[in-house]
This record gives structure tokens, C-alpha cells and sequence, in this order.
């Protein structure tokens, strides 16, 4: 009988399901001289991490060819998904259209015409569910689609509390894990930003003092925002203003301009990235935040020779995952221009614009282009879009450069799991280095750790890449695994058992251990590739017969997972940071209670909980956020456990949440009530209030800024035991967990 386990193949996750006793791979073990297949005494310990690899490869030249698609008229907005390579969304008068095979083909989307869901304006991709988008319509609110394109429904409109059913633009907030907050503005239609925190099915306003155009966000620049738009007091000065998080203090960043487009750069490992912002007026201007509280901005205009303002701009990746491409489009003089930088250089990035590459060969200019030209890349640049004078023009690169594609495209990272991969880790270090036979090893592995495939199921990725059938298929086709364990030059396959479909198709592929949580070698602070939260790259190299390298990227989204947040530390601060009367705070230990529910909390049986002893009402207890400031931005519900220690059972108590927002004058919401009902006695019972009920008209209240929880009442004598308080994801919880909320 064969048994068989899994092997955490290199320090970080290079996963491969091997059976006990089977050899490894030959491409495996030449590049990993530790991975062999002597019995597990006699296995050397792992080798010394290698520093970090940068690639240094010269690879062929970029070259667009370009090429109008006759088939599409009155196009008026490209938007490339952001991870997907092959996915882009087309808007035109009449209506949608859909690709998945980057352009060679088209199909209309019949409902979403234009005299369905009106003239479209932007479109919000769904950062981790691929079949779903939204639309922003010019004159019908938001519409939502989750099959991709078949169907849609709208989600919003001014009717259900959206500012205007103008929508300008359009984003689902990156700064919300759960995906659930769109952020719409309206420009001269209404004033404000219209907020959802349930993925439209409610809505406020925030910052109803400005007309805003505009609205940017991206993963890995945390909460901020980009705003292009006017206040009230000056209506005719446009301005550039961000803020750390919806609804904060706004900074004008760049006054009295006409601004275009703006683009985040890629996130160093702990560095701060960039913003570049294009206007029509004053050509082109690099942000980045000189200070920790985001009150101060460093502003450095760029300039061209003889340009004056730029219609579009991107950044993208080039060949590497160590090349970053800023591009800029001017479709009345110089067509595109394609600014190449090196991650690895520390020198500031993107200054010298006389440097950019003119790649338009193809691509009509002429200063008699319409006001609303754009283009736009795909997600990893190999491909891109132009709209002109509604017309579309695609770009494309040479068929010998790799079309690579990341499945998923995007990974959640939670804690937990991280934490369920460093003991894996542990473990798999230890079995490396076990005596005796690998049996006993493996059988001892797969004991301490559970079901490993579930683990490993959650986290694994497949990248292809695909090349050209030809007479001379390349030489090697391979990915940089570095930043993950892996070797920088791991192979990828054309023998249909990789994930890569057929032998010999010219689809090269490989399934392995993707393990975002832990990306940043050595934690070292000289790490110049991108990091999660974000999108990051793995670098793809055909090599061929002649000795010539294509490159490309495949593109994948780390995201934050939504997870619970402890709101009370358990003993390690004093028991509440203030209270007002008559009642006194203590730490509690509860006894071990073997009679407690299997699904209780773990604190209910011997952790600290918090004992409140009243003596005179009313009384008031302030409990400090765990961590003086907690982000519960997505948490559906407060959640804590409450029993009757002494005294008659309350008739009722109250909570209020306090904030604390770094620029904005603080907030405190209503008092809600808590038990609505509930009579406590001597057992643990469980009080969820869901967040909708807490913030009640606070809609200015900033919940990733949480500072204080306030429990009150007014019933005295009576004392106390409250445990397990905490903002949690879902509502209704679960009717019986299996562990501690």
C-alpha cells in the first residue's frame, strides 16, 4: 500500500504533491541540491537563504504593432481588468462590449445597451470574483453583473439614497477586505462622494462640500484616496485632493489644474510608492507623501520638450518583474511614450521623461483628436488599447512574447492560515531532518498537522504561458519563483501534466504553493519588488534557439482577508481606560468550566474576562480598542458575552462606539440597546448588534479609526462578567461556532 503525503518543496512553499517513495523531479532537485532522495537521517540540513535575485536578463526589445478593429464604432472607454491579462470591458454609445481573449474577439453585451443601463462611464472590477463587474452610468446609477456580462441588476440609483443616478466614477474601495464599500462621485451632478457599505444596498454621502470628477484607490496604498474635483467655495479652481480614508480631512495636493488621469506605482516591500498625475494644462507631476501623518506632499513636475499635457497615463510591467513601465499618452503630437525603469535602482524613478520610447508606430495622431482619447494597457502590459475619435486601436507585442496568465488572480492572506503555515513549516524543517525511515516521518507529519491537501489546496496557483506553435518551439520556458522558494529560473512544462492542457500546444504551465503571507525575503527593507496588499509579478522568460529572451509577467492580487477583531486585550491593559459612577473594573480569570459548550470561547474557560461591579447607577465603562486605534471597517456586527455575576438581572444597557480620526474632529454614535430582551443569569449568553444598528445616523463616524467601546446602564446594584468582545465579519454569527468568535 502506498501512502503518500505532502512536501513543502524549498524554505518558503514551492508545493508539490509527491508520493513517499516516488523520486523527485529531475528539474526539482538540479536546482535544489538539498531536495534529494536519500533517506531522511542522511538528508542535509537546508542551505543558507540566497540573497535576492534581480534579473538582469536583456531581453528583446518592446514593439507594438498597432491596428485599428474595424468592427467597434462610437467606442468611448477601455478598461483592462487589472490581473487578468486576457479580460478588458468596452463601452461604446450604444452599449458593452466583453473580450477574454485580449481583443481578437469581441462579444456584445445585450443587457447592458445604453437604452438599458444608459451611456457607460467607468467600470469596477471585482478584485477577487472574476465573473463580476459593475458599470457607472451616466444616467442610471449602477448596475452589477456576476455571470460576466450575461446579466445585470441595478444595484444603485438616487431613489435608494445615491446622490445622483449621474455617476462620473466609480471604485469598490480597496481599504475594505470585504469588498462590499463603492465609492461613486457625481462631477457638476451632486455634491459628494456616495458611499455603500453593503455593496449598494444602502448609501450615504460624505464630503458634500466638493463636486468631485473623479475618484482613484488601489491595493497597497492601504485606505487613501485620490480625488480630482472643486469645492463649493471655489467652484471654478480644479484641484488634485486625497485623503487617508473616505470621509477624512482632504488635502489639496495640486491646485488650479485640469487633470487628466492619475496611476499609482507598484509598492516596494515597507516603501512608499508613488502617484503620477497627467492634466491637459501643465504637463506631468510625480506625488509622494513626505510625512507619516499624510498631511505633507512632496510635488515635482516632469517635464517633456514641447508637451504641455498628456491625454492618459499607466504604469505596468515590462518584461520583468523588476522592470516597471510608466506610459503616457498624447494623441495629438507623440502617440505613446513608454518610460522604462529599473525597481532595483534607488534612484528616484520616472524623472527623466526624454528617455520614454515612442512605441505608436501605427497609432493615428494628430491635433484634431477629440477631447476624451485614452489608452490603456492590460494587466501586464503586453497588450494595449487606444480610443480615438471612437475608434479603437490595439497595440499588440510580438507573438514570441509569452502571454502569461495567473489562475486565481487574486489570494487572500489571513493570519490564521499564515499562522498555519509557519508550524507547517516547523514541521516539515523537522522532517527533513528526522531519524529513521520517511514512513514513520511522513505518518508522524500528517498526524500533528491534519489534512495537509486542504491547506496546500488553498493556496496553490497555476501560471501559463503561451507561445507560438512553430518549427523552433523555445528552448526553455520558465518563471521566477524567488520571492516564494523557488529558483528564479523554474521550468514550466508542455507535457499536458502541469496544468498546461495539451502536450506540445504551445502552453507551457505550473501548479505550486503560493504563500503571499510571507513574501519579503530576510524581511529585508532592501526589497525593491512589489509586496502585498497589491498586485505583485512573477516573471515569465521564452528563450529561444538563437539565444533571443521575450519576456512577460503574470500579474496576481495579494488581498487582506476579512477576519474578527478583538476589541478588549484580555488582561494585558488595566480592565477600561475610564469609567463614570459608581461602578469599578477588574480583570477576571473564569474558572475552568469542563461543563462549558464545546463551540464556547477559549476565554470562558480559564482566559481573562472583565468583572464590572455597580453600585449605584447611571454608570458608564470605556473599554480601549485592543490596539489604541482598530480598523473594524468591514465588520458586520459588535459581538461580546455577558453573565450575572451578583445583583438583579438589568432591564437593559447600552453601547456606543468613539473614534478617534487622525485630521477630523472625533465621533460618537447613539446609544443603542443591548439586550433587547435578553435577561441575563448566571451562564454566558451571547449579544451580537449588527454594525447597521450602532451607527444609526453617525455616518461621519470613521470605523477603521475605533478608539473607545462604551457599555452602560443605569440598573444598580448588579455585577457583571463580560468576555469575548469583538467586531465580527458575519451577521447572524454562525448559530454554533466551533471555536472563539
Amino acid at each position: 500500500m502506498k501512502h503518500t503525503c505532502f512536501l513543502l518543496l524549498g524554505f518558503l512553499g514551492l508545493g508539490a504533491i509527491l508520493a513517499v517513495g516516488d523520486p523527485l523531479p529531475a528539474e526539482y532537485t538540479a536546482t535544489h541540491p538539498a531536495a534529494t532522495n536519500t533517506p531522511a537521517a542522511k538528508r542535509p540540513t537546508s542551505p543558507e537563504r540566497p540573497p535576492l535575485y534581480r534579473d538582469t536578463t536583456a531581453y528583446a526589445p518592446l514593439r507594438l504593432t498597432w491596428n485599428q478593429d474595424s468592427d467597434l464604432s462610437q467606442v468611448t472607454h477601455v478598461f483592462p481588468h487589472p490581473n487578468l491579462s486576457q479580460i478588458v470591458v468596452l463601452t461604446t454609445r450604444a452599449g458593452v462590449f466583453f473580450t477574454d481573449d485580449s481583443g481578437h474577439t469581441w462579444t456584445e453585451l445585450p443587457e447592458a445597451a445604453a437604452a438599458k443601463v444608459g451611456v457607460v462611464n467607468e467600470v469596477a472590477f471585482h478584485p477577487v470574483k472574476p465573473d463580476t463587474f459593475y458599470l457607472a452610468s451616466q444616467t442610471s446609477g449602477i448596475w452589477v453583473t456576476t455571470d460576466q456580462g450575461k446579466t445585470f441588476r441595478q444595484v444603485a440609483e438616487k431613489s435608494k439614497g445615491l446622490a445622483s443616478d449621474t455617476v462620473a466614477s466609480l471604485i469598490i474601495y480597496p481599504g475594505d477586505p470585504s469588498h462590499q464599500t463603492l465609492l461613486a462621485v457625481h462631477g457638476d451632478a451632486a455634491l459628494g462622494i456616495s458611499r455603500s457599505r453593503d455593496g449598494g444596498a444602502t448609501w450615504d454621502v460624505v464630503d458634500a462640500d466638493y463636486h468631485f470628477s473623479r475618484v482613484f484607490g488601489a491595493e497597497g496604498i492601504g485606505k487613501q484616496l485620490y480625488l480630482f474635483g472643486s469645492s463649493t467655495k471655489e467652484p471654478s479652481i480644479e484641484s488634485v485632493f486625497t485623503c487617508t480614508t473616505v470621509g477624512e480631512f482632504l488635502t489639496e495636493v495640486v491646485r488650479d489644474v485640469v487633470p487628466t488621469d492619475l496611476v499609482f506605482t507598484p509598492v516596494p516591500w515597507r516603501k512608499s510608492g508613488y502617484a503620477y498625475l497627467a492634466t491637459s494644462d501643465s504637463g506631468l507631476d510625480r506625488i509622494d507623501n513626505s510625512s507619516d501623518t499624510g498631511m505633507a506632499y512632496n510635488v515635482k513636475q516632469l517635464a517633456y520638450p514641447e508637451v504641455d499635457g498628456w491625454a492618459s497615463i499607466g504604469a505596468t510591467w515590462g518584461p520583468s518583474a523588476d522592470i516597471f513601465d510608466l506610459f503616457l499618452f498624447d494623441p495629438a503630437r507623440l502617440g505613446l511614450v513608454i518610460v522604462p525603469q529599473d525597481l532595483a535602482d534607488k534612484a528616484s524613478p520616472g524623472d527623466d521623461l526624454t528617455v520614454g520610447l515612442k512605441a505608436g508606430e501605427g497609432l493615428p495622431v494628430s491635433p484634431l483628436t477629440k477631447e476624451g482619447a485614452a489608452l490603456r494597457p492590460n494587466a501586464n502590459g503586453t497588450v494595449f488599447y487606444a480610443v480615438e475619435n471612437g475608434a479603437l486601436f490595439i497595440g499588440r507585442e510580438p507573438v514570441e512574447v509569452p502571454a502569461v496568465e495567473v489562475t486565481p488572480g487574486a489570494v487572500e492572506v489571513s493570519a490564521e492560515e499564515d499562522a498555519k503555515w509557519r508550524k507547517l513549516d516547523d514541521a516539515f524543517q523537522f522532517f527533513s531532518r528526522a531519524k529513521g525511515s520517511t514512513l514513520d516521518a511522513a505518518t508522524s507529519l500528517t498526524q500533528s498537522n491534519g489534512d495537509l491537501s486542504a491547506l496546500y489546496n488553498a493556496c496553490k496557483l497555476t501560471i501559463t504561458a503561451r507561445v507560438p506553435i512553430q518549427s523552433s518551439p523555445p528552448a526553455s520556458v520558465t518563471v521566477d519563483l524567488s520571492r516564494y522558494g523557488g529558483d528564479p529560473h523554474t521550468p514550466l512544462y508542455d507535457d499536458g501534466q502541469h496544468d498546461d492542457g495539451a502536450a506540445h500546444d504551445g502552453v507551457y504551465g505550473l501548479t505550486f504553493a503560493f504563500l503571499p503571507a510571507r513574501h519579503g525575503p530576510h524581511d529585508s527593507d532592501d526589497e525593491w519588488r512589489p509586496h502585498g496588499p497589491g498586485r505583485v509579478a512573477l516573471g515569465v522568460a521564452a528563450t529561444y534557439g538563437d539565444g533571443t529572451k521575450y519576456g512577460a509577467v503574470g500579474v496576481v492580487a495579494i488581498l487582506k482577508q476579512l477576519s474578527d477583531v478583538s476589541l478588549w486585550s484580555d488582561g494585558v491593559r488595566s480592565a477600561a481606560s475610564k469609567v463614570e459612577g459608581s461602578v469599578t473594573t477588574e480583570p477576571f480569570l473564569n474558572a475552568l468550566d469542563p461543563k462549558q459548550p464545546a463551540y464556547a470561547p477559549r476565554r470562558h474557560k480559564g482566559d481573562v474576562a472583565v468583572r464590572l461591579a455597580v453600585t449605584k447607577g447611571p454608570w458608564a465603562v470605556h473599554f480601549k480598542s485592543a490596539y489604541n486605534k482598530s480598523d473594524i471597517d468591514s465588520c458586520a456586527a459588535i459581538s461580546f458575552y455577558l453573565r450575572l455575576e451578583a445583583g438583579a438581572a438589568p432591564k437593559e444597557l447600552y453601547l456606543q462606539l468613539h473614534d478617534v480620526p487622525e485630521f477630523s474632529p472625533p465621533t460618537t454614535t447613539d446609544r443603542v440597546p443591548v439586550l433587547n430582551g435578553l435577561v441575563l443569569n448566571a451562564d454566558y449568553q451571547r449579544v451580537v448588534i449588527p454594525m447597521k444598528q450602532v451607527l444609526g445616523t453617525a455616518s461621519q463616524f470613521q470605523l477603521d479609526h475605533l478608539d473607545e467601546i462604551v457599555l452602560s446602564g443605569a440598573d444598580s446594584p448588579v455585577t457583571l462578567v463580560m468576555d469575548g468582545l469583538q467586531a465580527i465579519t458575519t451577521y447572524p454569527p454562525p448559530a454554533n461556532p466551533k471555536s472563539a468568535p
